[in-house]
């Protein structure tokens, strides 16, 4: 697999625990600002700071979603 496809894969799950119509604000923001939504579920561990580099790249990717739906 293709770390892209790993970045989309945890992009999809990520936009998933978040509410609908505020995805963009909340992706925009500090990483700090996902723990409310990811805390006690499996993407919680993408907030530790080893994973700062990753989790920069996951939001990356959500926002083109967030983007890519904009459009349509």
């Amino acid at each position: 697999m293709s770390m892209r496809t790993e970045f989309e894969q945890y992009a999809d799950m990520l936009l998933n625990t978040l509410p609908s119509g505020k995805e963009e604000e909340i992706l925009m923001g500090n990483p700090e600002g996902l723990k409310p939504y990811l805390s006690g579920t499996p993407l919680e561990s993408l907030l530790v700071p080893q994973n700062s580099g990753f989790i920069g790249s996951v939001t990356a990717v959500a926002l083109e979603r967030v983007h890519g739906k904009e459009k349509s």
